[in-house]
C-alpha cells in the first residue's frame, strides 16, 4: 500500500529455460538477456492475473521435482473453457500453473530470512529469532569483485 492509500497490484510470470545474457551498447551500455525463455516469461506475466504467480510448465516441474521440496502450493490453470491451458502469442495453448504460496513453517522461514536479509542490506543486522541459513550470503560489504564473470 502506498502513503496515500492506494494499493499497488502486480502480476507475475516465470519460465525457465535457456538465456544469452550479455552487455549492449556503447554510450549507455545495458546489461539484458535474451531469447525464447525471456518471452515466454514475459508472456507469463502478460496473461497472469492480478496478485497471481503463473508458471510455465518447465518451471512447475523444476520446482515440484527439486531434491526435498515440498514447499510451493501449485495448481494447474485452466482456461476460460475450463480445459488445461491457456493461449500464449507464439506458443498456442501451454499447460501453465499457478503458484498459491508456500506451506506453513517453511513459508514462515523463508519470509522471516527474506525480511532480515531486507533489512540488512539497509544497514540494520539479523534479529535474534532469525538466524540466517548457513547457504546465505552476507549482503553487507559485497561488491563487484565478490562476483564471478561469466566467461
Amino acid at each position: 500500500r502506498k502513503e496515500d492509500g492506494t494499493t499497488v497490484l502486480i502480476r507475475v510470470g516465470l519460465a525457465s529455460g535457456p538465456v544469452v545474457a550479455g552487455v549492449i551498447g556503447l554510450a549507455m551500455p545495458r546489461y539484458d538477456l535474451f531469447g525464447d525463455t525471456v518471452n515466454f516469461a514475459s508472456r507469463m506475466e502478460s496473461t497472469s492475473k492480478s496478485m497471481r504467480i503463473q508458471i510455465a510448465e518447465p518451471t512447475y516441474f523444476l520446482l515440484k521435482n527439486a531434491q526435498g521440496n515440498s514447499l510451493f502450493n501449485m495448481s494447474m490453470r485452466l482456461g476460460d473453457d475450463g480445459l488445461p491451458g491457456i493461449q500464449v502469442k507464439g506458443k498456442g495453448r501451454v499447460t501453465t500453473y499457478w503458484i498459491h504460496g508456500m506451506q506453513g513453517e517453511a513459508f514462515q522461514t523463508c519470509f522471516s530470512v527474506a525480511s532480515s536479509a531486507e533489512m540488512m542490506a539497509r544497514g540494520g543486522s539479523w534479529p535474534a529469532s532469525v538466524e540466517p541459513p548457513a547457504d546465505v550470503p552476507s549482503i553487507s560489504g559485497v561488491t563487484s569483485a565478490d562476483v564471478p564473470s561469466i566467461s
